[in-house]
């Protein structure tokens, strides 16, 4: 078999091109050339995939990997959820899982709206924003900061920092990637002990109790979990609303039919996570012991990527694959992965969309894309996302007053 480079398929401005090379590559197992050299294997075809997430013999403990460098974060940001097997993996996820439970979401939506309404608030009609820099990200990060409690003065911090730490990792800077990575470090570590003098209504307040009080988490393991849900929970949530809004631009009838029903949105949400789900690939797993699948035998200790992208386009399973059909009927999309690691925070970044969307086009329903610029997609193979998305904002007609001229 002919070895497959991902940094050829993902780095590209025509990243829905890539997804459909993926699936059109068919259901199997294929070599892979990781961005530094290495070998990995990719799977592709939407059942291969999804069985492959729930596949117990693959680990994500990098203790059964043979060769893989991976972010080269320090042990106490390390010891997360995409890191560690059950039973770890199972204590772990059980002590965060109540910030994330749908009734929790549920009490969230309020001050998601708020804060979407804030930032709205400053836009007028006519004007040329960008949804990713303006939008987006300062919704997502003030969302995830209020529920972590982070800090007003340090939320802008955070973000840069793990904007600029995928940025390192991208272009394959190593110096760069470690720097800032200690400074994380850091402002992690900052976090916890501003939170165990200043304890809240938050979840490292939450996490903090859990070690301080009851000894059920270690210290490492909560720095770490508060370092994994801002990374994946800013990371995913913002390049779901960014590729969202980037779809509706491109279908003005799709738009249309959530500007007169917004009840639309979690529909369209859905399938945005099918066709462009903001992370294309499933964190990287290990076999413990050789593996056969599909027919090809990977040999214990390599990495293998499951090709979430690659099996949300099956064509099989998703008839007209690459267009996005809010309401369609099939199987369920597997952007947030499947299994015993399916995303924590799943269920809050679907409702930080629906609400994002749901805000913007109440306000500015004719969003069109400015002539000088277009969309900027992210250079990163882990990451399905956009590094802008300039738009010009539209408001709707005022009404026509009764028995006034229509000219």
């Amino acid at each position: 078999m002919q070895s497959v480079s991902l940094v050829a398929l993902l780095s590209t401005s025509d990243r829905f091109g890539a997804f459909d090379a993926l699936a059109d590559a068919g259901p199997g197992v294929h070599p892979l050339t990781m961005p530094d050299g290495g070998r990995a294997w990719l799977v592709t075809g939407y059942d291969e995939v999804r069985r492959g997430l729930a596949d117990p013999r693959f680990s994500l403990n990098r203790a059964n990997a043979t060769s893989w460098s991976g972010l080269g974060l320090p042990g106490a940001l390390d010891v997360h959820l995409l890191n560690v097997d059950p039973p770890q993996h199972t204590r772990l996820r059980r002590l965060a899982a109540a910030a994330f439970q749908p009734a929790q979401v549920e009490r969230l939506l309020p001050a998601i709206s708020r804060a979407a309404g804030h930032l709205l608030d400053g836009w007028t009609d006519g004007t040329t924003v960008d949804l990713v820099g303006d939008y987006a990200a300062p919704l997502t990060i003030g969302v995830l900061a209020d529920l972590l409690g982070v800090p007003a003065a340090d939320q802008r911090r955070f973000r840069e920092l793990v904007a600029h730490m995928l940025a390192c990792e991208s272009r394959g800077d190593r110096a760069g990637l470690a720097a800032t990575v200690r400074e994380v470090d850091l402002a992690v570590r900052a976090l916890v002990a501003h939170r165990r003098g200043h304890p809240g209504d938050d979840l490292i307040t939450s996490l903090v109790h859990a070690h301080d009080a009851d000894d059920r988490l270690s210290e490492d393991e909560l720095r770490s979990m508060a370092f994994l849900i801002l990374l994946a929970g800013t990371e995913n949530t913002v390049h779901l609303i960014g590729n969202a809004a980037l779809l509706l631009l491109e279908r003005p009838q799709v738009r249309s039919a959530l500007v007169a029903d917004p009840d639309r949105a979690a529909a369209w949400v859905e399938e945005v996570l099918r066709v462009a789900p903001p992370a294309p690939l499933a964190i990287r797993r290990f076999p413990r012991a050789d593996v056969t699948l599909a027919g090809v035998v990977i040999p214990a200790g390599d990495a293998v990527l499951f090709g979430i992208a690659a099996a949300n386009r099956d064509a099989v399973r998703y008839p007209r694959a690459a267009e996005p059909c809010p309401g369609r009927t099939g199987p369920p999309q597997l952007g947030f992965g499947h299994g015993p690691h399916y995303c924590l925070g799943a269920g809050l970044a679907r409702a930080q969309a629906r609400v994002a969307l749901t805000a913007l086009l109440s306000r500015f329903p004719t969003l069109t894309s400015p002539d000088a610029e277009g969309p900027r997609w992210l250079a990163s193979v882990r990451t399905n996302g956009l590094a802008r998305l300039p738009v010009t904002l539209g408001s709707p007609p005022a009404p026509t007053r009764a028995g006034a001229p229509d000219s």
